[in-house]
């Protein structure tokens, strides 16, 4: 069709053993993190086309991952109720690590989504137990809980959470068919959109 461009497949990543639920670029390089239903989070480093670091330790599916905004962390969020914090250092200065540098637990369901704030302070999370939690990555304790009352079970589950770029609220997508914006610093929710979706972003 006359002006469309033509996209051609540029590479190809394998390796995970189950269906891949999650991708996030670094803002860093050129490394792309790739969450996965089975327990793993694998970086590749696209300008080779080779996997550096799998993440392994979650007890459930990954379901979402995301660099901090220097690109030195990486959270993973998963079935298994946590957020884990990596440190992630393959292929700076010839070190190697994947290590844990926090594991953050409170929600009562599964852990859907994760979202650094814009100036890397902050971590939010959302979960199948209708909340979206909100922790200090230096303290590592929980600073906000925003929370709606929803009335059906399965109509619970927070599916996405996304920062304002000012970082002072946050956009969350609920299975109830609304887009719910959150005051951070209150905990207060200030609108609510109709909308049945599964991502959220500013």
């Amino acid at each position: 069709m006359a002006g469309t461009a033509a996209w051609a497949l540029e590479m190809d990543l394998r390796g995970a053993t189950d269906r891949v639920t999650w991708c996030a670029w670094s803002p860093a390089g050129p490394r792309l993190a790739l969450a996965s239903a089975d327990r793993t989070v694998r970086v590749w480093d696209v300008s080779i086309g080779c996997e550096v670091v799998k993440l392994e330790g979650h007890g459930g599916a990954v379901r979402s991952c995301a660099w901090n905004p220097d690109g030195t962390r990486l959270a993973s969020a998963s079935d298994d109720k946590t957020v884990r914090v990596w440190d992630v250092n393959s292929g700076r200065d010839g070190q190697t690590g994947c290590r844990v540098v926090a594991m953050l637990e409170g929600h009562d369901e599964g852990v859907t989504s994760c979202a650094w704030s814009p100036d890397g302070a902050r971590l939010a999370f959302a979960s199948r137990d209708e909340t979206v939690r909100v922790w200090d990555a230096n303290t590592r304790s929980e600073v906000a809980k925003l929370e709606a009352a929803l009335h059906q079970r399965a109509e619970r589950t927070v599916n996405d959470c996304a920062w304002s770029p000012d970082g002072m609220r946050i956009a969350s997508s609920v299975a109830d068919g609304t887009v719910r914006v959150w005051d951070v610093g209150t905990c207060r929710e200030v609108a609510k959109l109709l909308a049945q979706v599964n991502c959220c972003a500013w």
